[in-house]
């Protein structure tokens, strides 16, 4: 099913994929939600930890946080729960964490505004 909207709110709860078009032409299609296999998770720490980077080396981490409380690691999400295995086994303490979701909003403002998501 095709909806067209510029209500960028009833995209993030109605669809799982987004299609951008400009001048008759499609230039950007992305999948979200339950359909998206990469997901972006982040997880947060009670305090630093040393060894929970090293225990992240082997992973696509997209950032860490200066306080070395927070890391945002992209992953299949199927790898999620090892990831929190892998931090704890370190000795981090984990209070938090989650799948980052790209919003609508974000994406166009990539596609159209140049910026970063």
């Amino acid at each position: 099913m095709l909806l067209s909207s510029h209500e960028l709110n009833e995209i993030d709860q109605l669809c799982d994929s987004i299609l951008f078009i400009k001048s008759g032409r499609i230039i950007k299609k992305e999948e979200f939600g339950a359909v998206v296999q990469t997901v972006n998770f982040r997880i947060m720490l009670a305090s630093p930890n040393g060894a929970v980077p090293a225990a992240l080396a082997g992973r696509n981490v997209l950032s860490q946080s200066p306080d070395g409380l927070s890391f945002l690691i992209e992953t299949p999400k199927e790898k999620v729960p090892d990831i929190v295995a892998e931090v704890v086994e370190a000795g981090g303490r984990v209070v938090g964490c989650g799948i980052a979701q790209r919003k609508a909003e974000d994406l166009y403002a990539e596609v159209f505004q140049g910026a970063k998501a």
